[in-house]
């Protein structure tokens, strides 16, 4: 709802004298009730007792200009059957300009909220509520919302079935955001666990990528020497187990490698964690009799990729240079930077993979050619790959742009 900035003022005015006029109509009537009668605002229905495992956010706090995505990355075997968003807290001068969603790993899109309390103003202290299907009062019923606990727009058990682990995102658009402010200062997710945990504990990305460990094996393919551009992340990805070469002691960098062997090299190297991959594959053309698979699967449920729109993955195609930056960048968890200046002559702002790229130059993962071009549309070399996913693991900090988050598949 977008209202001009006189009817605004007006309502701001209005509204907390109405506010006080229905609480006393509203405190008459419940001191003529029984206690029986009065409504439980912030009760939540029982349910069978199970603890919850709290995974918060730390990707905030975030000002909320236009869309913002905040981001969760959640390394946990289950399968949902239930799930609540806790601690979501949102100051805002005009929340009814709101619109909430969150999106689960596989792209699913609930609705939680939008056009709710209008211009009673949310702020650091009558905010950090809870999003339940099992709570009994709707959202926007009570406002400002306070710590309570209550059912979302469009129920969460639209995700149910669907795995814990992967990259959640929380989607908020400010619909109407030529007067008001705010920031999205916290928010987390609560799923049934195995044991209840204290403490949440805080997820944000990078969380993939770990330190490299010394690796203490060698290397004997005869045709990588200590002097190549790609010694280090060949010894380091075979000590690894990401590669293994060929019967005849030879890595062949200098090949090209399709998506399916890319898949793996990525999982692998940057440590995405391997669950148990689902009865029904994710792909047409990737059965689970293929060897790849569970390397494929695990790479589609933390989004690094996600095929085509004809359900598709394409295994035995060839990996591009800009293919390849994407997929390790979305792997090693970071924001993407958006410089308004491309570092290569070839990677226009317009190009699909330039964000990718740029975050990519900026960590000293990639460098291009010495024309100042990146080729993005060349096919990924074996050595080039080896030396990327390497760097990616090395260089872990060093970038100094502002990330813009994109959402990811």
């Amino acid at each position: 709802m977008s209202l001009s900035p006189n009817v605004r003022m007006r309502w701001r005015v209005l509204l907390p004298a109405l506010v006080l006029l229905l609480g006393v109509g509203f405190m008459a009537s419940v001191t003529l009730a029984s206690p029986a009668a009065q409504p439980a605002q912030h009760a939540t229905q029982a349910r069978a007792a199970a603890p919850l495992t709290t995974y918060i956010s730390t990707d905030v706090p975030k000002p909320i200009t236009g869309t913002i995505t905040s981001s969760l990355t959640i390394v946990d075997a289950q399968v949902i059957s239930s799930l609540d968003v806790v601690g979501l807290a949102i100051t805002h001068t005009f929340p009814g300009d709101l619109n909430v969603f969150l999106i689960s790993p596989l792209g699913t899109r609930v609705q939680l909220f939008n056009n709710v309390c209008g211009g009673i103003d949310w702020n650091t202290g009558n905010t950090g509520f809870t999003l339940s299907d099992g709570a009994l009062t709707p959202i926007g019923e009570i406002c400002p919302p306070g710590n309570g606990s209550y059912k979302p727009t469009v129920p969460l058990s639209a995700f149910n079935g669907q795995p814990v682990a992967g990259i959640w995102q929380l989607e908020i658009t400010d619909t109407s955001a030529d007067e008001d402010s705010g920031t999205l200062n916290g928010w987390g997710l609560a799923v049934p666990g195995s044991a209840p945990q204290a403490t949440p504990v805080a997820t944000i990305q990078p969380t993939l990528v770990p330190s490299p460990s010394v690796t203490a094996c060698a290397v004997s393919f005869t045709d990588v020497r200590p002097a190549d551009y790609f010694y280090d992340g060949v010894r380091y990805l075979y000590c690894k187990g990401a590669i293994s070469g060929y019967s005849d002691n030879t890595f062949r960098p200098y090949n090209v490698t399709t998506r399916q062997q890319m898949t793996k090299i990525v999982v692998l190297g940057l440590d995405v964690p391997l669950f148990p991959p689902p009865a029904t594959p994710s792909f047409t053309d990737v059965p689970a009799s293929n060897i790849f698979y569970k390397y494929i699967e695990a790479a589609k449920q933390f989004g690094i990729v996600s095929g085509y729109a004809d359900r598709t993955f394409q295994p035995a195609a060839n990996v591009s240079r800009g293919q390849l930056t994407k997929m390790i960048m979305v792997a090693k968890g970071v924001d993407l930077i958006n410089p308004a200046t491309p570092t290569f002559t070839d990677v226009p702002r317009t190009d699909v993979f330039y964000q990718a790229i740029e975050t990519a130059a900026c960590y000293g993962i990639v460098s291009g050619y010495n024309d100042r071009t990146f080729r993005p549309n060349n096919s990924a070399l074996r050595g080039q790959i080896a030396k990327i996913v390497y760097l990616a693991n090395v260089n872990t900090t060093g970038c100094a742009a502002v990330p813009t988050p994109l959402p990811r598949p």
